[in-house]
């Protein structure tokens, strides 16, 4: 059997497997599991996190939007105040900067206050790669643990201490704790300190999910990997990590399935809602495919790096040569 061909069966092997095991196509009814719901989100001054606090707001929800930029989250507070249905919802922006972690629980002291009590949060916020500086090959100089420092304090640190804070809370209330990884850890070259500190978010939250079930918690935990989402920050990276690598990985991404944060947020809600304990998006097949790679070869590393030049050379190929 083929390079070619092998690549196929495991792309169909992980295309099966999601459809059959992991695909739920059940329709749900947003307004009467969110109506007087008390949601925090964070990372919701723009992106993602904005568009999911729209899409409570909408159904009902009372909401407390954090972030760093206040102008931001002023805004999205009086959107969300026009959006609702009701004029007696509560809503709500705290400003933070997560790469302290120790803010985490003046953030759920501060929103269980105004709210009451808390049934779902949602820890969006990361520090991104955005910058050249952010994307070289490791080489240990100090710039480089300083920016490995400042993205695990902010990506991963933070995220645990606001589970410290949020989860016996959520415990009273039946509640619901989403966190948002990414699938850079699939293939985390050239941005190291971001992708470690996914790669922490992971291995920390399915053993905090274990020790849930293993306790018999009434708090659901749903983790969340994220493949290209339309944000201006991974529009931004994409630019920078094709001159870094000097490949239009824009040709290579945009072949596969991506959504909007618009599209995202409510994608991510739905996914807290149904409780769910691991979700894939936009393109559950395609990160599937990574994972079956790693199972099946010898090198997985080394079998990745030369299916995404492939990729990348026959998708710039066809644009330039076919449509």
């Amino acid at each position: 059997m083929g390079f070619g061909t092998k690549c196929l069966v495991v792309t169909i092997l992980a295309w099966l497997l999601y459809k059959f095991l992991f695909f739920d196509s059940k329709e749900i009814n947003y307004r009467e599991l969110l109506e007087n719901k008390n949601v925090i989100i964070t990372g919701a001054s723009s992106g993602i996190g904005e568009e999911a606090a729209y899409f409570c707001a909408l159904n009902g929800a009372n909401v407390v939007v954090v972030a760093r930029r206040e102008v931001l989250l002023q805004q999205a507070v009086f959107r969300m105040h026009n959006l609702s249905p009701h004029s007696t919802a509560k809503f709500k922006y705290i400003t933070a900067d997560f790469s302290d972690p120790k803010i985490s629980e003046h953030v759920i002291k501060d929103a269980e206050e105004f709210l009451g009590s808390l049934d779902y949060v949602l820890i969006n916020h990361a520090f991104l790669p955005v910058t050249v500086d952010h994307m070289q090959r490791w080489v240990g100089s100090e710039e480089q643990h300083r920016q490995l420092n400042y993205a695990m304090n902010t990506n991963f640190h933070s995220f645990v201490t606001l589970a410290d804070h949020a989860v016996p809370r959520l415990n009273q209330t039946n509640g619901g704790l989403l966190v948002v990884s990414s699938v850079i850890v699939e293939t985390p070259a050239f941005s190291l300190p971001y992708a470690s500190s996914k790669g922490a978010v992971n291995t920390f939250f399915t053993g905090l999910r274990q020790e849930f079930i293993k306790d018999n918690l009434n708090v659901s935990l749903t983790l969340v990997h994220l493949g290209f989402v339309e944000t201006e920050t991974s529009l931004q990276t994409l630019k920078v990590l094709s001159g870094v690598l000097k490949t239009d990985l824009a040709s290579f991404v945009t072949e596969f399935p991506q959504a909007s944060p618009k599209e995202t947020g409510k994608a991510i809600v739905t996914a807290m809602l149904k409780r769910e304990p691991y979700f894939y998006f936009p393109n559950p097949a395609q990160i599937r495919f990574f994972r079956v790679v790693r199972t099946l070869v010898k090198d997985p590393d080394y079998i990745m790096n030369a299916i995404i030049n492939n990729a990348v050379k026959f998708f710039q190929w066809k644009k330039k040569y076919l449509w």
